[in-house]
């Protein structure tokens, strides 16, 4: 396979600086291409640097999704036949410490995705929550401004109708006291009716206004037996005065 070519360039072997006092030699481990101090891995690959000569895997470093069957490709594809039986071993042990690494790294990345997953929940839940409870909220909103309209649209017709009702009360009022202005007017006529009517039928009132003598009624028709130059202009003198009702 062509990818199982070395693409990197050879490492030259850390140099042993000696100190200037007692004690052991210090390793200075060599920059390696693609792999910053930063990283969390660095520190493997500087040890694995040691032993064998960096590699590049574009098969699966390049961005790609890494799944067991792409590293388990990449393991078969090195010369393992070539190898000692010593090589092997001590390469199938270094295989699985690396393995045992990457399946409890595995496990962590499947537990934190199902964190994040339910968080995702939780969080699109509360979002829902609050998306609700706003909806709820511009619903009492709205609720409540309908009922004020509905409350002004009563309390403008109940206006309406006070003013109606003030009017017909002052037209009430007024027709009052033209009523008794009527009232007061035809007592006062009545009452005067009454005064008119009691010295009409009063039997005093009678008698001396109805009263004549019968010496008034037959006199003009009389003739006097005196002589008119000795006449003096009475004409009553000659009958009794006594009084009819007439």
């Amino acid at each position: 396979m062509p990818w199982l070519a070395k693409k990197s360039k050879k490492l030259k072997k850390p140099k042993k600086l000696k100190k200037s006092g007692p004690g052991d030699a210090v390793v200075v481990n060599p920059h390696i291409p693609g792999w910053p101090s930063t990283e969390r891995w660095t520190p493997v690959a500087t040890f694995l640097a040691t032993m064998a000569t960096p590699e590049t895997w574009p098969e699966i470093d390049d961005g790609v999704v890494v799944n067991p069957h792409r590293v388990e490709v990449a393991m078969r594809g090195l010369p393992w036949k070539a190898a000692s039986k010593s090589s092997r071993k001590l390469a199938g042990r270094l295989g699985w410490l690396l393995a045992t690494g990457l399946r409890a790294l595995d496990r962590e990345v499947i537990a934190l995705q199902s964190k994040v997953s339910e968080l995702e929940l939780l969080t699109y839940a509360r979002a829902r929550d609050c998306e609700a409870i706003a909806l709820q909220s511009k619903v009492r909103e709205l609720e409540l401004v309908t009922y004020a309209r509905a409350l002004e649209r009563e309390v403008t017709a109940l206006l309406s109708k006070v003013r109606e009702l003030e009017k017909e009360v002052v037209t009430l009022q007024a027709a009052k006291v033209i009523a008794h202005e009527v009232t007061t007017t035809q007592a006062e006529q009545c009452y005067e009716q009454q005064c008119t009517i009691q010295q009409l039928v009063s039997p005093r009132h009678k008698y001396v206004e109805n009263k004549v003598l019968i010496s008034q009624v037959h006199a003009p028709t009389m003739k006097s037996s005196r002589d008119p130059k000795e006449w003096d202009e009475n004409i009553w003198s000659e009958y009794s005065d006594f009084e009819i009702e007439i």
